[in-house]
């Protein structure tokens, strides 16, 4: 499952969560529900594995000024707190899942 969350709360999680986080710095547009589909389908093949944020469009700019984010979207691969992988524009699927499993072997090694 996505959870979409806010600024807040998004540094707690990326800190105190124990597998690789993928957060999705997303724009509401005319794309957004197809990118937010996509990101549902991956969660549940990498569920257990891998956590996916959606930040919430009120703390989309400060995010990405914090993590010095040039556009959206733009995903970033995380673990407790550090960046692993960063990939920007539009990304389909199995885009989106080589990246994930990229990191993964490296991530299980720990």
């Amino acid at each position: 499952m996505v959870t979409t969350i806010g600024l807040d709360s998004i540094k707690t999680e990326l800190l105190n969560e124990n597998k690789p986080v993928l957060v999705a710095c997303i724009s509401s547009d005319v794309f957004f529900a197809e990118i937010k589909q996509t990101l549902e389908n991956i969660s549940y093949r990498f569920a257990g594995v891998v956590k996916i944020y959606l930040l919430n469009q009120n703390s989309l700019n400060a995010f990405c000024a914090a993590y010095d984010i040039d556009g959206t979207p733009t995903f970033l691969i995380m673990n407790h707190g550090k960046e692993l992988d960063r990939f920007m524009g539009e990304a389909d699927e199995s885009t989106l899942v080589a990246i994930i499993q990229s990191i993964l072997p490296s991530f299980q090694r720990k």
